[in-house]
């Protein structure tokens, strides 16, 4: 059963620990947890004990990736919102990779490098939108 009380939180999964560092930094406060990946398995492996409002997922790392990841709460059907990122890999570009985590799953796509102050917005706004 869900506590209304209870602190939010959000999982972010990205293989870079500087940008999940920014992340963090980014929206803390104290109403907010955190709980931080650098692969999409470790990331389900930890949000199977934990109640996540939000997930912050890079497309692209390494393992099964971003888009699997996404594929996979989405079948959990627990109501999780989903922020999909990406700077782009090989030959193809950031807004294609972020839009392609939408088609999906994905609530939003943003791509890197993060404008700090949208970002932060987004994010309370889905905290505040979380039932």
């Amino acid at each position: 059963m869900r506590n209304s009380y209870r602190k939010k939180m959000v999982v972010i999964v990205d293989d870079d620990a500087d940008s999940r560092d920014l992340i963090r930094d980014t929206i803390s406060t104290p109403q907010i947890g955190f709980i931080e990946a650098a692969t999409a398995e470790k990331a389900i492996s930890l949000m199977d004990n934990y109640v996540v409002d939000v997930a912050v997922v890079d497309v692209f790392m390494p393992g099964r990736g971003g888009i699997w990841l996404i594929k996979e709460i989405r079948k959990r059907g627990q109501g999780i919102k989903i922020i999909s990122i990406s700077g782009g890999y090989g030959g193809m570009p950031s807004d294609d990779a972020v839009h392609a985590a939408e088609k999906i799953g994905a609530d939003i796509a943003i791509t890197k490098p993060i404008n700090i102050k949208e970002f932060r917005k987004t994010i309370l706004m889905l905290l505040d939108r979380r039932p």
